[in-house]
Protein backbone atom coordinates (compact mmCIF):
# COMPACT_ATOMS: atom_id res chain seq x y z
CA UNK A 1 0.00 0.00 0.00
CA UNK A 2 2.79 2.54 0.93
CA UNK A 3 4.58 1.37 -2.41
CA UNK A 4 1.09 2.09 -4.75
CA UNK A 5 0.87 5.63 -2.35
CA UNK A 6 4.54 6.48 -3.54
CA UNK A 7 3.39 5.89 -7.44
CA UNK A 8 0.62 7.63 -6.86
CA UNK A 9 2.60 10.78 -5.22
CA UNK A 10 5.73 10.94 -7.93
CA UNK A 11 2.76 10.98 -10.98
CA UNK A 12 0.92 13.62 -9.46
CA UNK A 13 3.36 15.32 -8.70
CA UNK A 14 5.05 14.92 -12.44
CA UNK A 15 1.51 16.00 -13.68
CA UNK A 16 2.10 19.14 -11.68
CA UNK A 17 5.61 19.80 -12.67
CA UNK A 18 4.67 19.94 -16.84
CA UNK A 19 1.57 21.95 -16.24
CA UNK A 20 3.99 24.38 -14.43
CA UNK A 21 6.28 24.32 -17.47
CA UNK A 22 3.90 24.17 -19.69
CA UNK A 23 1.87 27.43 -18.80
CA UNK A 24 5.44 29.38 -18.31
CA UNK A 25 6.69 28.63 -21.75
CA UNK A 26 3.03 29.24 -23.64
CA UNK A 27 0.83 31.32 -21.25
CA UNK A 28 -1.68 28.98 -22.44
CA UNK A 29 -3.16 25.68 -21.68
CA UNK A 30 -5.29 24.05 -24.27
CA UNK A 31 -3.56 21.09 -24.07
CA UNK A 32 -0.31 20.17 -25.69
CA UNK A 33 1.50 21.00 -29.43
CA UNK A 34 1.27 18.34 -32.56
CA UNK A 35 3.58 19.31 -35.36
CA UNK A 36 1.77 20.02 -38.44
CA UNK A 37 2.38 17.33 -41.52
CA UNK A 38 5.10 18.99 -43.24
CA UNK A 39 4.28 19.64 -46.72
CA UNK A 40 1.05 21.55 -46.06
CA UNK A 41 -0.80 23.81 -48.40
CA UNK A 42 -1.82 26.17 -46.10
CA UNK A 43 1.68 26.87 -45.19
CA UNK A 44 3.22 29.21 -47.94
CA UNK A 45 6.85 30.03 -47.97
CA UNK A 46 7.83 33.70 -49.50
CA UNK A 47 10.86 34.66 -50.70
CA UNK A 48 12.50 31.55 -52.00
CA UNK A 49 12.19 30.26 -55.70
CA UNK A 50 13.49 27.00 -55.06
CA UNK A 51 11.49 25.37 -51.75
CA UNK A 52 12.37 21.84 -51.43
CA UNK A 53 10.82 18.88 -49.33
CA UNK A 54 13.47 16.04 -48.22
CA UNK A 55 13.68 13.36 -45.13
CA UNK A 56 10.89 15.38 -42.79
CA UNK A 57 11.99 18.86 -43.14
CA UNK A 58 11.99 22.31 -45.57
CA UNK A 59 15.07 22.75 -47.86
CA UNK A 60 14.31 26.61 -47.79
CA UNK A 61 16.86 27.89 -50.93
CA UNK A 62 16.74 31.28 -52.65
CA UNK A 63 18.40 29.78 -56.00
CA UNK A 64 19.42 27.39 -58.25
CA UNK A 65 22.44 25.70 -56.68
CA UNK A 66 24.12 24.33 -59.93
CA UNK A 67 23.57 27.62 -61.68
CA UNK A 68 25.27 29.16 -58.55
CA UNK A 69 28.03 26.79 -59.09
CA UNK A 70 28.51 28.35 -62.40
CA UNK A 71 32.37 30.21 -62.90
CA UNK A 72 30.84 33.47 -64.44
CA UNK A 73 28.28 33.08 -61.01
CA UNK A 74 29.60 36.25 -59.11
CA UNK A 75 29.64 34.00 -56.23
CA UNK A 76 33.26 32.58 -55.10
CA UNK A 77 33.77 30.03 -52.06
CA UNK A 78 34.11 32.95 -49.48
CA UNK A 79 30.54 33.87 -50.85
CA UNK A 80 28.72 30.66 -51.30
CA UNK A 81 27.70 29.85 -47.61
CA UNK A 82 25.98 33.29 -47.70
CA UNK A 83 23.68 32.15 -50.84
CA UNK A 84 22.57 29.58 -48.88
CA UNK A 85 21.33 31.54 -46.26
CA UNK A 86 17.23 32.31 -46.07
CA UNK A 87 17.71 36.09 -46.29
CA UNK A 88 14.12 38.42 -46.42
CA UNK A 89 12.24 34.75 -46.93
CA UNK A 90 8.91 34.30 -44.71
CA UNK A 91 6.78 31.34 -43.11
CA UNK A 92 3.37 32.69 -43.35
CA UNK A 93 -0.20 31.02 -41.97
CA UNK A 94 -3.61 31.39 -40.16
CA UNK A 95 -4.11 29.66 -36.70
CA UNK A 96 -6.70 29.48 -33.83
CA UNK A 97 -4.06 28.19 -31.69
CA UNK A 98 -2.92 30.14 -28.91
CA UNK A 99 0.52 29.50 -29.19
CA UNK A 100 2.45 27.44 -32.05
CA UNK A 101 6.14 25.78 -31.53
CA UNK A 102 8.85 26.54 -34.42
CA UNK A 103 11.93 23.68 -34.80
CA UNK A 104 14.59 24.93 -37.04
CA UNK A 105 18.21 23.46 -37.47
CA UNK A 106 21.31 24.67 -38.72
CA UNK A 107 21.89 23.92 -41.87
CA UNK A 108 25.70 22.90 -42.72
CA UNK A 109 26.34 24.37 -46.11
CA UNK A 110 25.27 27.86 -44.92
CA UNK A 111 26.62 30.61 -43.02
CA UNK A 112 26.07 30.64 -38.97
CA UNK A 113 27.07 33.85 -38.81
CA UNK A 114 24.36 35.09 -35.65
CA UNK A 115 21.44 34.27 -34.24
CA UNK A 116 20.91 37.77 -32.77
CA UNK A 117 17.52 39.31 -33.19
CA UNK A 118 17.45 35.93 -36.07
CA UNK A 119 13.79 35.23 -36.34
CA UNK A 120 11.55 38.34 -36.44
CA UNK A 121 7.74 36.93 -35.84
CA UNK A 122 4.93 39.27 -37.00
CA UNK A 123 1.31 38.41 -35.07
CA UNK A 124 -1.48 40.06 -37.15
CA UNK A 125 -5.21 39.72 -34.77
CA UNK A 126 -6.70 41.91 -37.14
CA UNK A 127 -8.74 41.62 -40.09
CA UNK A 128 -6.28 40.01 -42.56
CA UNK A 129 -7.29 42.40 -45.38
CA UNK A 130 -5.90 45.33 -43.94
CA UNK A 131 -2.77 43.76 -42.06
CA UNK A 132 -0.42 45.68 -44.52
CA UNK A 133 -2.12 49.28 -43.88
CA UNK A 134 -1.60 48.34 -40.13
CA UNK A 135 1.95 47.30 -40.90
CA UNK A 136 4.33 48.52 -38.00
CA UNK A 137 8.21 47.14 -38.17
CA UNK A 138 8.67 47.68 -34.06
CA UNK A 139 5.51 45.48 -33.52
CA UNK A 140 7.48 42.03 -34.06
CA UNK A 141 8.95 39.88 -31.64
CA UNK A 142 12.64 38.72 -32.15
CA UNK A 143 13.83 34.92 -31.34
CA UNK A 144 17.61 34.12 -31.36
CA UNK A 145 17.02 30.46 -31.03
CA UNK A 146 16.76 27.45 -33.37
CA UNK A 147 13.49 26.40 -30.91
CA UNK A 148 11.15 28.55 -29.66
CA UNK A 149 7.42 29.19 -28.96
CA UNK A 150 5.68 32.25 -30.07
CA UNK A 151 2.91 32.87 -27.15
CA UNK A 152 -0.48 34.58 -26.99
CA UNK A 153 -0.80 34.25 -30.46
CA UNK A 154 -4.52 34.81 -30.42
CA UNK A 155 -6.74 36.74 -28.04
CA UNK A 156 -8.97 34.21 -26.17
CA UNK A 157 -12.07 36.20 -26.78
CA UNK A 158 -10.92 36.07 -30.19
CA UNK A 159 -12.47 33.99 -32.66
CA UNK A 160 -10.77 34.90 -35.94
CA UNK A 161 -7.26 33.27 -36.31
CA UNK A 162 -4.24 35.34 -36.54
CA UNK A 163 -1.96 35.38 -39.09
CA UNK A 164 1.53 34.54 -38.32
CA UNK A 165 4.79 35.45 -40.38
CA UNK A 166 8.25 34.56 -39.40
CA UNK A 167 11.26 36.16 -40.97
CA UNK A 168 13.82 33.95 -41.19
CA UNK A 169 17.79 35.05 -40.73
CA UNK A 170 20.00 37.06 -42.58
CA UNK A 171 23.21 35.60 -41.79
CA UNK A 172 22.37 31.74 -40.54
CA UNK A 173 21.25 29.31 -42.93
CA UNK A 174 18.37 27.15 -41.45
CA UNK A 175 16.04 23.93 -42.33
CA UNK A 176 12.94 24.03 -41.58
CA UNK A 177 11.75 20.70 -39.52
CA UNK A 178 8.60 21.39 -37.61
CA UNK A 179 5.81 23.86 -36.88
CA UNK A 180 3.79 22.33 -34.25
CA UNK A 181 0.21 23.69 -33.16
CA UNK A 182 -2.45 23.10 -29.92
CA UNK A 183 -3.94 19.67 -30.58
CA UNK A 184 -7.11 21.17 -31.02
CA UNK A 185 -6.35 23.94 -33.30
CA UNK A 186 -6.05 24.30 -36.81
CA UNK A 187 -4.29 26.58 -40.06
CA UNK A 188 -6.63 27.87 -42.31
CA UNK A 189 -5.41 29.27 -45.91
CA UNK A 190 -4.57 32.94 -46.25
CA UNK A 191 -6.38 35.10 -48.47
CA UNK A 192 -4.89 36.07 -51.51
CA UNK A 193 -1.96 37.93 -52.01
CA UNK A 194 -2.05 40.24 -55.15
CA UNK A 195 0.98 42.27 -53.95
CA UNK A 196 3.53 43.25 -56.74
CA UNK A 197 6.38 40.84 -56.87
CA UNK A 198 9.39 42.57 -55.97
CA UNK A 199 13.19 41.64 -56.20
CA UNK A 200 16.45 42.64 -54.79
CA UNK A 201 19.59 42.01 -56.21
CA UNK A 202 22.57 42.89 -54.68
CA UNK A 203 26.04 42.16 -52.48
CA UNK A 204 26.54 42.26 -48.68
CA UNK A 205 24.17 46.02 -48.23
CA UNK A 206 20.98 44.20 -49.64
CA UNK A 207 21.67 40.96 -47.84
CA UNK A 208 21.67 42.53 -44.59
CA UNK A 209 24.95 43.01 -43.19
CA UNK A 210 25.63 45.34 -40.67
CA UNK A 211 22.07 44.88 -38.99
CA UNK A 212 23.00 41.42 -37.29
CA UNK A 213 20.66 38.67 -38.43
CA UNK A 214 17.33 40.76 -38.65
CA UNK A 215 15.95 40.57 -41.92
CA UNK A 216 13.13 43.38 -40.52
CA UNK A 217 15.87 45.78 -40.40
CA UNK A 218 17.30 45.13 -44.04
CA UNK A 219 16.49 47.33 -46.79
CA UNK A 220 14.89 45.34 -49.40
CA UNK A 221 12.53 44.07 -46.41
CA UNK A 222 11.98 48.14 -45.00
CA UNK A 223 11.25 49.05 -48.71
CA UNK A 224 9.12 45.84 -49.67
CA UNK A 225 7.11 47.58 -46.54
CA UNK A 226 6.99 50.91 -47.33
CA UNK A 227 6.24 50.05 -50.91
CA UNK A 228 3.80 47.16 -50.26
CA UNK A 229 5.14 44.68 -52.44
CA UNK A 230 5.79 41.13 -51.90
CA UNK A 231 10.05 40.71 -51.26
CA UNK A 232 12.29 38.35 -52.84
CA UNK A 233 15.96 38.93 -51.49
CA UNK A 234 18.61 37.26 -53.79
CA UNK A 235 21.41 39.69 -52.78
CA UNK A 236 24.40 37.44 -51.28
CA UNK A 237 26.85 38.67 -49.27
CA UNK A 238 30.51 39.36 -51.31
CA UNK A 239 28.78 39.18 -54.50
CA UNK A 240 30.13 40.61 -57.78
CA UNK A 241 27.74 41.98 -60.58
CA UNK A 242 27.32 38.24 -62.93
CA UNK A 243 24.33 37.27 -64.94
CA UNK A 244 23.87 34.36 -64.14
CA UNK A 245 21.32 34.65 -60.74
CA UNK A 246 19.42 37.24 -63.38
CA UNK A 247 19.00 34.56 -65.31
CA UNK A 248 17.01 32.82 -62.72
CA UNK A 249 14.08 35.36 -63.04
CA UNK A 250 13.40 34.11 -66.43
CA UNK A 251 9.82 32.92 -67.04
CA UNK A 252 8.79 33.89 -63.46
CA UNK A 253 6.13 37.04 -62.43
CA UNK A 254 8.31 40.24 -61.54
CA UNK A 255 7.13 43.34 -61.00
CA UNK A 256 10.07 45.07 -59.85
CA UNK A 257 13.92 44.75 -59.29
CA UNK A 258 16.27 46.45 -57.55
CA UNK A 259 19.72 46.07 -58.37
CA UNK A 260 22.38 47.63 -56.41
CA UNK A 261 25.59 45.19 -57.11
CA UNK A 262 28.60 46.82 -57.96
CA UNK A 263 30.78 47.78 -54.35
CA UNK A 264 32.58 44.22 -54.61
CA UNK A 265 33.27 44.76 -58.45
CA UNK A 266 35.71 47.52 -57.83
CA UNK A 267 36.60 46.49 -54.04
CA UNK A 268 37.28 42.83 -54.34
CA UNK A 269 38.46 42.52 -58.15
CA UNK A 270 41.46 43.16 -59.57
CA UNK A 271 39.93 43.41 -62.99
CA UNK A 272 40.26 46.29 -65.42
CA UNK A 273 37.35 48.91 -65.90
CA UNK A 274 36.72 47.32 -69.11
CA UNK A 275 36.39 43.59 -67.83
CA UNK A 276 34.35 45.05 -65.07
CA UNK A 277 32.18 47.26 -67.51
CA UNK A 278 31.43 43.47 -69.75
CA UNK A 279 30.36 41.78 -66.41
CA UNK A 280 27.65 44.44 -65.63
CA UNK A 281 26.62 45.22 -68.57
CA UNK A 282 25.80 41.16 -69.39
CA UNK A 283 24.24 41.46 -66.12
CA UNK A 284 21.89 44.76 -67.32
CA UNK A 285 20.94 42.69 -70.80
CA UNK A 286 20.24 39.43 -69.37
CA UNK A 287 17.87 40.53 -67.25
CA UNK A 288 15.90 43.45 -70.16
CA UNK A 289 16.02 39.84 -72.04
CA UNK A 290 14.32 37.77 -69.31
CA UNK A 291 12.24 40.32 -67.28
CA UNK A 292 11.09 42.52 -70.52
CA UNK A 293 7.88 44.03 -68.17
CA UNK A 294 9.44 44.74 -64.74
CA UNK A 295 10.95 48.12 -63.63
CA UNK A 296 14.50 47.85 -62.90
CA UNK A 297 15.95 50.16 -60.76
CA UNK A 298 20.02 50.13 -60.64
CA UNK A 299 21.49 51.94 -58.21
CA UNK A 300 25.24 52.90 -58.35
CA UNK A 301 27.47 51.92 -55.30
CA UNK A 302 26.34 53.82 -52.56
CA UNK A 303 28.63 56.56 -49.82
CA UNK A 304 31.34 55.19 -48.13
CA UNK A 305 34.68 56.11 -46.37
CA UNK A 306 36.47 53.59 -48.35
CA UNK A 307 39.18 54.84 -50.76
CA UNK A 308 41.33 52.13 -51.72
CA UNK A 309 40.19 48.58 -53.12
CA UNK A 310 41.63 45.89 -51.33
CA UNK A 311 42.91 43.93 -54.44
CA UNK A 312 44.32 46.57 -56.53
CA UNK A 313 41.24 47.36 -58.92
CA UNK A 314 42.64 50.12 -61.40
CA UNK A 315 40.59 52.84 -61.77
CA UNK A 316 38.26 54.87 -59.23
CA UNK A 317 35.05 54.17 -57.49
CA UNK A 318 33.75 57.48 -58.92
CA UNK A 319 34.95 56.28 -62.26
CA UNK A 320 32.83 52.68 -61.96
CA UNK A 321 29.92 54.49 -61.42
CA UNK A 322 30.20 56.62 -64.16
CA UNK A 323 30.58 53.78 -65.89
CA UNK A 324 27.37 51.72 -64.41
CA UNK A 325 25.92 55.25 -65.30
CA UNK A 326 27.16 55.39 -68.96
CA UNK A 327 25.57 51.48 -69.34
CA UNK A 328 22.26 52.42 -68.23
CA UNK A 329 22.27 55.28 -70.14
CA UNK A 330 22.91 53.91 -73.22
CA UNK A 331 19.92 51.15 -72.61
CA UNK A 332 17.81 53.76 -71.88
CA UNK A 333 18.21 55.30 -75.17
CA UNK A 334 17.12 52.08 -76.90
CA UNK A 335 13.74 53.40 -76.03
CA UNK A 336 13.55 50.93 -72.56
CA UNK A 337 11.63 53.07 -70.67
CA UNK A 338 11.16 50.67 -67.77
CA UNK A 339 15.12 51.06 -66.80
CA UNK A 340 15.77 53.25 -64.81
CA UNK A 341 18.91 55.03 -62.41
CA UNK A 342 19.73 55.94 -58.72
CA UNK A 343 23.04 57.43 -58.20
CA UNK A 344 23.73 55.38 -54.84
CA UNK A 345 25.21 58.51 -52.52
CA UNK A 346 22.45 61.06 -53.04
CA UNK A 347 20.32 58.37 -51.04
CA UNK A 348 23.20 57.47 -48.41
CA UNK A 349 25.22 59.37 -46.26
CA UNK A 350 28.43 58.06 -44.09
CA UNK A 351 27.33 58.82 -40.88
CA UNK A 352 24.32 56.38 -41.51
CA UNK A 353 27.30 53.81 -42.44
CA UNK A 354 27.85 50.72 -39.33
CA UNK A 355 31.68 49.98 -40.56
CA UNK A 356 32.42 52.57 -43.68
CA UNK A 357 30.51 50.52 -46.07
CA UNK A 358 27.59 48.73 -44.68
CA UNK A 359 24.35 50.61 -43.48
CA UNK A 360 23.25 50.41 -40.04
CA UNK A 361 19.70 49.96 -38.63
CA UNK A 362 19.43 53.60 -38.95
CA UNK A 363 20.98 53.57 -41.91
CA UNK A 364 18.82 50.85 -43.63
CA UNK A 365 15.71 52.07 -43.06
CA UNK A 366 16.99 55.93 -44.09
CA UNK A 367 17.43 54.62 -47.15
CA UNK A 368 14.36 52.23 -47.61
CA UNK A 369 12.84 55.15 -46.96
CA UNK A 370 14.34 57.50 -49.67
CA UNK A 371 14.18 55.36 -52.56
CA UNK A 372 10.64 54.07 -51.59
CA UNK A 373 9.34 57.83 -51.73
CA UNK A 374 11.36 58.10 -55.24
CA UNK A 375 10.71 55.05 -56.90
CA UNK A 376 6.68 56.03 -55.92
CA UNK A 377 7.36 58.87 -57.28
CA UNK A 378 8.41 58.06 -60.47
CA UNK A 379 5.70 55.01 -60.70
CA UNK A 380 3.23 58.47 -60.33
CA UNK A 381 5.01 60.34 -63.36
CA UNK A 382 4.82 57.11 -65.31
CA UNK A 383 1.03 56.83 -64.89
CA UNK A 384 0.55 60.39 -65.70
CA UNK A 385 2.49 59.69 -69.25
CA UNK A 386 1.42 56.33 -70.11
CA UNK A 387 -2.07 56.22 -68.47
CA UNK A 388 -1.31 52.51 -66.37
CA UNK A 389 -0.76 52.34 -63.02
CA UNK A 390 2.33 50.52 -62.13
CA UNK A 391 1.19 49.87 -58.29
CA UNK A 392 -1.64 47.64 -59.94
CA UNK A 393 0.51 45.77 -62.16
CA UNK A 394 -1.37 46.96 -65.24
CA UNK A 395 1.75 47.47 -67.45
Amino acid sequence: MNTLFLILLVTLSTDIASFSDSTSVSGSTDGRFLPICLPNPDIVYEGGFYINYADNYRHLNRFDNELLEHPESGISDASMPYAFTQTGMRIRFRTDSDSIRFIFKAREDAAQSSLRDAFGVYVFRTDVETRYEKFDNNSHQSFDTLDFIVANVRNDKSTTPAEITVHLPTHFGVDLYSVEIREHANIFPLPEDNRDVYVAIGNSIAHGTGVESATPHTWPHLFAMYADVNLYNMAVARARSSWVIPSMLRGRKVDIITVSTGFNDWMWSDNSLNEASVRYAAMLDTLLIVQPEAEIWVITPLATTVEEPAMGAPFTLEAWRNEIERLVNIRQESANERLHLIHGPDFSEPGYLMDGVHLSRDGAQSFARRLSDHIRYGWELFELEFGCNVLDGDH
